[in-house]
């Protein structure tokens, strides 16, 4: 067995030599051990070890898509605290530019009384000059 002859041919073999291959293959897993035990403990590594490799994987590519999250989070973050601020200036532009509408609609209303005093000031110097 495992000396590359085939079914016709004949091979001589020094006694004990095939007992020695044959303790060898057990040690090493070799095609000598077929027991259905270790057939099925082999395939139960193989594909606990393929899930693990497969885990890994995705692991990594949870990893990666955290990473990229975690930019994206940031530069977020940046534009809404952008956002805040300008919302915050708009905010306090609109008030100030209310303080301003209103002080200048004061001033208006004032000079308004004041030119409706002058009005009728000249009005009534005016009829008091055409009287005389």
């Amino acid at each position: 067995m495992g000396v590359g002859l085939g079914p016709d041919s004949y091979a001589i073999i020094e006694q004990g030599v095939s007992g020695r291959s044959f303790r060898a293959s057990l040690r090493t897993g070799g095609p000598s051990s077929k027991r259905p035990r270790d057939h099925q403990y082999k395939t139960k590594k193989r594909l606990a070890e393929a899930k693990l490799e497969s885990s890994k994987l995705n692991l990594a590519r949870v990893n990666d898509i955290v990473v990229e999250v975690e930019k994206q989070l940031a530069s977020l973050k940046r534009q809404a605290q952008k956002r805040g601020v300008t919302r915050s200036c708009a905010k306090e532009m609109r008030g100030l530019l209310r303080q301003v509408m209103a002080s200048k609609a004061l001033e208006l209303d004032h000079e308004a009384e004041r030119l409706a005093s002058l009005l009728h000031e000249t009005t009534a110097a005016e009829a008091m000059h055409a009287q005389t």
